[in-house]
């Protein structure tokens, strides 16, 4: 697998892995350019934490009940009954997916 160095004005030189640590000699311009030893690798970024990811779904469930409990009394009140209610089931689904978690 080769190397690529980029060095002066964005040109770009390949490498062996065996001329790591060295320097080499662009063909074009001929200067002298240094090989890296360690060529950092992107890496995948790590999967997401459904539990992690739980908790802020548990929190925004829990205000939005909140919320809808103070203001029940301004609203319809088979409304506010199918709000807290999706708020039960969204709390719900948070708990059951931390204890799951990792």
């Amino acid at each position: 697998m080769s190397i690529e160095v980029k060095y002066a004005y964005g040109r770009v030189v390949y490498a062996d892995d065996n001329q790591a640590g060295s320097y080499l000699q662009c063909p074009h311009c001929k200067a002298s350019v240094a090989v890296p030893t360690g060529v950092a690798r992107e890496q995948p970024p790590a999967p997401p934490n459904p539990a992690e990811e739980a908790v802020f779904e548990f929190v925004a469930c829990v205000v939005a009940g909140i919320v809808i409990w103070i203001y029940s009394d301004a609203m319809n009140p088979k409304l506010a009954k199918a709000l807290l209610f999706g708020c039960i089931l969204g709390i719900g689904h948070a708990i059951s997916t931390m204890m799951k978690g990792k």
